[in-house]
């Protein structure tokens, strides 16, 4: 169980990216119960793209399973970037489980293990 750690992500931004606003709002909630107060969400890979070159976050987590630019699209897109948005961490919490497409993601950049999208507190707080 996620308990407030009060300022534990307070310095730190994140970008949440998932096309249902119910998860973006889960996820929200579950860092504003560390302590994150600097977010920006984006429905799409390439609407957090958009978003990421006027405002580089310092953590993306990601949905795999989007539309028309998918999760990992959006990993590549951010590691061939020229500037320093290449080496933003980029997490992906989502449902895409086979392990085919786990590989695809860390062969295209993925910074950690995903989270699986039966997301817990516990687990977005160790990554």
């Amino acid at each position: 169980m996620v308990t407030s750690t009060s300022d534990y992500l307070k310095p730190i931004s994140f970008m949440i990216v998932d096309n249902q606003a119910y998860m973006r709002r889960v996820i929200k909630n579950i860092l504003e119960t560390l302590g994150c107060k600097n977010m920006d969400e984006a429905r799409s890979g390439g609407e957090a793209l958009s978003n990421m070159r006027s405002w580089a976050p310092d953590i993306v987590l990601t949905e795999a399973l989007l539309a028309p630019m998918s999760g990992v699209e959006l990993l590549r897109a951010v590691r061939a970037d020229k500037g320093p948005l290449k080496f933003t961490p980029v997490i992906m919490i989502t449902a895409e489980t086979r392990r085919e497409k786990v590989i695809l993601a860390r062969k295209a950049g993925l910074t950690q293990d995903q989270i699986d999208k039966l997301v817990a507190g516990d687990s977005i707080r160790d990554r």
